[in-house]
């Protein structure tokens, strides 16, 4: 039950936080705090906290200020004063108000970070404060930031229940209320453009919505009427271009894909009653989800861990407005994902986020051939040289004078040796992960930033476009340097600085920085061989970029095959044989890290737990990323590359991404600087790689490898145990869909499905249990079996129907009555499209 109690550890902090903030659900307040002398600057300000007053723990949080001067022009700052998990925080933002003026500021704010308040601050004296409002949703919430015209057209979705008994919440906002750092958006899990010119997004928050799409969130674009204005700034991404002329078509598929994917029931749109559509015409790689390939309702694309959706209707307008379950349509399109991009990234690991910071080159040990060549010297010096030099003069009487002078000039020359191989100036050393997807050009970006110096040192360090904060304090380990917690003093503007940071001699300090970066580009193409045997993918990888990459690997869930180096403009031709066996299980909002422990195959290393019940055993991406690794034999270096993969993932993360390129690098592309330090750089760089369209003829055999599963509904609740995924009496939806463009021959599908409960599942309530499918002629869930078998023993089920929908997605309904169950086992064998 550890990751049970991991989601209540979670929903605690967001009620810590909710109590920590001073102005929890009142209205911002703008208080000027100085009487103001004749002539004086007269300053007021306001702020919000969030997306419409909405945050989520544990990520970072935007905050809106608004300031007005009445009075003369003031040079100034905003000041955040705050206790952070570490000791005390600061964070300052320039702002000059000319006279008359008014601004508005975002700024960026750490989810650890308690708010009282903020002061306006110009030549020491406090001219203003405001307090911060702001609601802390729950893990299993949702939170949909709605661009629209009118702001209120999508007010309904938040009558949507997430499949873990949470809420949705709506935050409407303005095109240039987006924030212009990735990590500040985190907390969103949906954004909705609907009727607004989106061409108006600045090159940053371009930059700041792809990297927040590939690192899991989930873009929606409104069709109809406007169409074309709604995705005006997303033509190199959406996957169709609209027309731009106006028909009216019927919109029944809606009714039907909302059916597959709802636990009550939807109601009909009558093919009498068409909607205004714009239609689409598909101009990359994505998928058809709702109506026919060539003119579909719904198409989606999947860029990095996320998606984009291109709507051809305005679910805001007749007749789909007057529509009843108009959010259940949205519910469904969603498919349960809940804290995608929150869960992504986020140093949730402190300890190994302290090990990859201590473990740095620059805090090694000199080289062994140096001290030895030094301590050979001093004592042929000290010894024979002495010895020889005093006889030689007949001044042997003179040995208690010569001996501490040698002894004090080979001290004085062993410090300076040790300052020349140390060097005088601060080593920074940064660690980092880039997540992509090869057709995006915009990259996530997490880093672990170490600065070292050989003697106590004040030093400002230059973020540039990621947002920093500091990593947990941790007891010095064996001879490295102790991990100390710094005093910060963060200025965040168009770039972050930490200002005035104290490094004391033989100490590290750590940061975690999280941003956006050019993705460096990469081109890839494939061929699918199902024929051989076992299934393989031929892959061929190019480097379009100056990057050198090293000890590179294609992974597909449990699949990987290593290739080594990949120089700039070299192409790699990869094998990747597809294991059969389970897809790979997601764990959107389920409130609880998938799987149950760390495993290593690394020599000397600590093997961990288990992996996860759902997948076989296998290399987690640790391990993936590491064990085809030529190392140096440094153990250091090994512990910190297996942190900073276990910082920044899952400790069981794997596929359900498709198909992942991982290359390491040992240049940095994040660009935190410190003046005249030296640098010691290590990067691993993910990139998902686009697949081709996939059309299989009637009768192939299909491997599981290429689907994953993911809960879409449930009318109860759904957790991760030790054992599994715990379903509690109710109905439960899971959606099987592959990670690429799948065009299935026609609906129909064979197969065996396999289904495993534990053996702590009651008999009784197994044998009550219905397994069905959604029939997609009949538009409706068709029982395929009544009653499972308990005790560990794996339930076979033989299913043929027209079960598979037209971008290649089979829906499963289980039914569990009297008490819970927990599922440890699920798969489709020999899946074989008809």
């Amino acid at each position: 039950m550890k990751a049970v109690a991991s989601h209540f550890a979670r929903a605690a902090a967001g009620l810590t936080l909710a109590a920590s903030i001073v102005a929890l659900t009142g209205a911002p307040l703008a208080v000027p705090v100085r009487a103001a002398a004749p002539g004086a600057p007269v300053v007021s300000m306001i702020a919000e906290g969030g997306f419409s007053g909405y945050i989520r723990p544990q990520t970072w949080m935007p905050i809106r200020v608004s300031l007005t001067n009445t009075g003369d022009p003031v040079d100034g700052a905003i000041i955040l004063d705050a206790p952070g998990a570490d000791g005390p925080r600061r964070l300052t933002a320039p702002v000059s108000l000319p006279r008359g003026s008014r601004k508005q500021v975002l700024l960026s704010v750490p989810g650890d970070m308690r708010l009282p308040s903020l002061r306006y601050v110009a030549d020491g004296l406090e001219l203003a404060t405001a307090s911060i409002g702001a609601r802390p949703i729950a893990p299993e919430d949702r939170l949909v930031v709605v661009i629209s015209d009118p702001p209120d057209a999508y007010n309904f979705l938040a009558d949507i229940r997430t499949p873990y008994g949470g809420r949705t919440y709506v935050a409407p906002l303005r095109m240039e209320q987006l924030p212009d750092h990735s990590a500040a958006l985190d907390s969103v899990d949906v954004v909705l453009i609907s009727n607004t010119d989106s061409s108006v997004l600045s090159a940053d928050q371009r930059a700041v919505l792809q990297a927040w799409l590939v690192a899991g969130g989930h873009l929606v674009l409104s069709g109809g009427p406007n169409a074309r204005l709604s995705a005006s700034g997303f033509v190199d991404l959406a996957p169709a271009s609209a027309s731009g002329a106006i028909v009216q078509r019927s919109v029944a598929g809606l009714a039907h894909f909302t059916a597959s994917r709802s636990l009550t029931s939807v109601a009909e749109l009558a093919a009498d009653a068409p909607a205004p559509i714009d239609s689409l015409r598909m101009i990359r790689d994505g998928v058809a989800l709702i109506g026919p390939p060539e003119s579909p309702l719904v198409a989606r694309r999947d860029l990095g861990r996320g998606m984009l959706d291109q709507l051809a209707f305005d679910a805001s307008l007749a007749p789909l407005r007057d529509w009843r379950s108009r959010a259940g349509f949205f519910d469904a399109l969603f498919g349960g994902r809940v804290e995608a991009v929150a869960d992504f990234g986020q140093v949730r690991n402190e300890l190994s986020a302290n090990a990859g910071a201590a473990a740095l080159p620059a805090t090694a040990l000199p080289p062994f051939g140096a001290v030895a060549l030094f301590l050979l010297a001093y004592a042929m010096v000290v010894g024979p040289v002495n010895f020889l030099a005093l006889r030689r003069f007949g001044k042997m009487r003179w040995a208690w004078l010569s001996v501490p002078a040698i002894v004090i000039g080979f001290t004085a020359l062993g410090i300076g040796l040790g300052f020349r191989l140390r060097g005088d100036n601060p080593i920074l050393h940064r660690t980092s992960v880039i997540f992509s997807d090869a057709r995006v050009p915009a990259a996530r970006t997490q880093a672990l930033v170490g600065v070292f110096s050989p003697r106590q040192a004040v030093i400002d360090v230059d973020f540039g476009r990621e947002l920093p904060e500091p990593a947990a304090s941790a007891p010095s380990v064996s001879s490295r340097p102790a991990i100390v917690a710094p005093e910060v003093v963060t200025s965040i503007g168009a770039t972050a600085r930490v200002i005035g940071l104290k490094v004391p001699s033989a100490s590290v300090k750590a940061f975690v920085a999280r941003g956006e970066a050019p993705a460096p580009p990469i081109a890839s193409n494939a061929e699918y061989l199902l024929d051989e045997t076992p299934p393989r993918l031929a892959i061929a990888i190019r480097n379009d970029s100056d990057g050198d990459f090293q000890d590179c690997v294609v992974s597909s869930g449990r699949s990987f095959a290593p290739f080594g180096a990949l120089p700039p403009a070299k192409t790699a031709q990869v094998p990747l044989l597809l294991r059969g066996g389970e897809p790979h299980l997601r764990q959107y909002g389920l409130g609880a890290t998938y799987g149950y422990g760390l495993g290593s195959t690394l020599p000397g290393v600590r093997t961990g737990l288990r992996s996860g019940p759902f997948d076989n055993p296998g290399s987690n991406m640790a391990d993936m990323a590491l064990t085809w690794r030529k190392f140096d034999k440094t153990e250091l270096r090994e512990e910190a590359d297996r942190a900073l993969i276990n910082t920044f993932f899952s400790p069981v993360s794997r596929g359900g991404e498709g198909v992942l390129l991982m290359c390491w690098e040992r240049r940095e592309r994040a660009l935190t600087e410190v003046e005249g330090a030296s640098y010691v750089d290590r990067g691993l760089r993910i990139w998902r790689l686009g697949m081709p369209t996939f059309r299989p003829d009637a009768g192939q055999i299909l491997p599981s490898e290429f689907f994953e599963w993911s809960v879409s509904a449930s009318s109860s609740t759904v957790a991760w145990t030790a054992e599994g995924l715990q379903l509690s009496p109710g109905a439960h939806l899971l959606a099987m869909r592959p990670w690429f463009d799948l065009r299935p021959p026609s609906a129909s599908m064979s197969g065996t499905l396999r289904l495993e409960f534990t053996t702590g599942s009651p008999a009784a309530v197994l044998t009550q249990s219905t397994v069905s499918m959604f029939d997609w002629t009949v538009n409706q869930f068709t029982p395929v079996r009544r009653g499972l078998a308990s005790r560990g023993a794996a339930t076979l089920v033989p299913v043929s129907g027209a079960y598979v929908s037209t971008a290649g997605e089979i829906i499963l309904r289980i039914d569990v009555g009297g008490d819970a169950v927990t599922l440890s086992d699920l798969d489709i064998a020999g899946l074989t499209l008809r």
